[in-house]
C-alpha cells in the first residue's frame, strides 16, 4: 500500500502540475500533420506510463529554494527524456511490453520509434530555454547539466560498461545509466541552492539510482522487473546484473564458474548454462538474499543524506520526507518480491 500511495501522489502531481507543460514542450498543441506523426508514439508511451517519481523529487527540491515554476520545467523535461531513454531502450533490448501496454517499437516500428525519440529529446532541448517556468540564467544552467548527463549516460552504454565485469564499473554504469534522477533532483535547486545542499543531494541521488539499479536487478529473478512483468529477462539476453556478479565472487567450481562467465560475458560463443541451473546456484550461494542485505545496507547512506538536507536548508522538510520514504519503498518493495519469488520456473517466461 505504500507504494501505491506514493505512485498515485507522482502520478497526481505530473497530471495536475506537469502534463500540460511536458506537452507544450513537445509542441504538440500544433496542427502540423508531419509534427504529429511524428511525436504520437512519444505521446502514446509517456501517457501510458504509471511511475512518475522524478517529477515528485523534481517539485519537493523546487520547493526546498521556493522555486515551484523551475521544479514543473525541470518535471516536464526528465519525463520527457526519461520516457524516450525507455523507447529506445526497449528496442535494444527487444521488449514487447512496457509497463502492462505494448512497446511503441511494437505499435509504430522501431525507425518510427526512434526517429520520435530523437525528435522529443531535440524539442525539450530547444523548447525548455524558451519555456516559462524558470529565469533565464537557471534555465541555462538546467540544459547544460542536462546536455553533460545525457553525454554520461551515452558512455555506459558503450560495450566495456554494458556488461561489466567488475563491481566497480557495474556501480558505475547503474550511476550514469539512471542520471535523470540527478537531473530531476539537482536542476531545479542547484541554481538557488548552497554548494553544500547540491552536492548533499547529489550525493543521495548517487546512492538512490544505484539501489534502484540492484532492485531492478534483483526483480528480474523474482518475478519481473518495476516497469515489467517479463521475468529471466536478464538470463535471456545474457545481461550480467548484480546478482550474477555477487555470484562469481562465491566459491564456485572451476565448471560451474566457466559455465557463468560464458554466458553473461561471452555472447558470441554459444551457451552450456541453463536457466534452472543459473537458479540453483544463486539459491545455494545466496545471492539473491546478499542482494537484498546490499540494499540494506545502502538504505542507512541514503537516510544520512536525506537527514543531512534538511540540516543544511530548514525548508526541505517535504524533499526531505520524500528521501525516505522513497528509499524504504524500494527496500521494502524488494524485501517483499524475495520473500514472493516463484519456487519453480515461469511457463511465461
Amino acid at each position: 500500500m505504500r507504494g501505491e500511495a506514493l505512485f498515485a501522489e507522482f502520478r497526481d502531481a505530473y497530471k495536475a502540475e506537469v502534463e500540460q507543460l511536458a506537452h507544450d514542450l513537445l509542441l504538440v498543441q500544433r496542427p502540423q500533420a508531419v509534427r504529429r506523426w511524428l511525436l504520437e508514439p512519444v505521446e502514446m508511451t509517456l501517457h501510458a506510463r504509471r511511475n512518475f517519481f522524478r517529477t515528485g523529487f523534481a517539485l519537493a527540491a523546487a520547493d526546498a529554494v521556493q522555486q515551484r515554476p523551475a521544479g514543473r520545467l525541470a518535471a516536464a523535461a526528465v519525463e520527457i527524456a526519461w520516457t524516450c531513454a525507455l523507447m529506445l531502450d526497449d528496442i535494444f533490448d527487444g521488449s514487447s511490453e512496457r509497463e502492462g501496454h505494448p512497446c511503441a517499437h511494437r505499435l509504430y516500428g522501431a525507425l518510427r520509434t526512434t526517429a520520435s525519440a530523437m525528435a522529443a529529446l531535440a524539442l525539450t532541448m530547444t523548447s525548455a530555454p524558451v519555456a516559462p517556468g524558470a529565469r533565464t540564467w537557471p534555465k541555462a544552467y538546467m540544459e547544460s547539466l542536462g546536455l553533460m548527463l545525457l553525454a554520461r549516460a551515452a558512455v555506459v552504454q558503450t560495450p566495456i560498461f554494458a556488461r561489466p565485469r567488475t563491481m566497480r564499473r557495474y556501480q558505475y554504469a547503474a550511476r550514469e545509466m539512471n542520471n535523470s534522477t540527478h537531473w530531476a533532483m539537482v536542476a531545479p535547486l542547484a541554481p538557488y541552492a548552497s554548494r553544500e545542499l547540491t552536492r548533499t543531494v547529489w550525493a543521495y541521488a548517487d546512492t538512490l539510482t544505484l539501489m534502484g539499479k540492484i532492485a531492478n536487478d534483483l526483480a528480474d529473478y523474482c518475478g519481473g522487473s518495476t516497469e515489467s512483468t517479463v521475468m529471466y529477462k536478464d538470463f535471456e539476453t545474457r545481461r550480467p546484473t548484480f546478482p550474477v556478479l555477487l555470484l562469481l565472487t562465491s566459491p564456485l567450481s572451476s565448471r560451474e564458474r566457466m559455465r557463468v562467465e560464458r554466458h553473461f560475458f561471452e555472447r558470441q560463443r554459444p551457451s552450456e548454462l541453463a536457466l534452472e541451473d543459473l537458479l540453483a546456484l544463486l539459491a545455494t550461494h545466496g545471492a539473491l538474499e546478499r542482494c537484498a542485505e546490499t540494499l540494506e545496507r545502502r538504505r542507512h547512506s541514503a537516510r544520512r543524506f536525506a537527514d543531512a538536507t534538511l540540516r543544511i536548508e530548514v525548508r526541505a522538510g517535504a524533499l526531505t520526507a520524500l528521501m525516505h520514504r522513497w528509499v524504504d519503498y524500494v527496500i521494502d518493495s524488494s524485501r517483499e518480491r524475495l520473500d514472493r519469488r516463484p519456487t519453480r520456473l515461469s511457463v511465461s517466461r
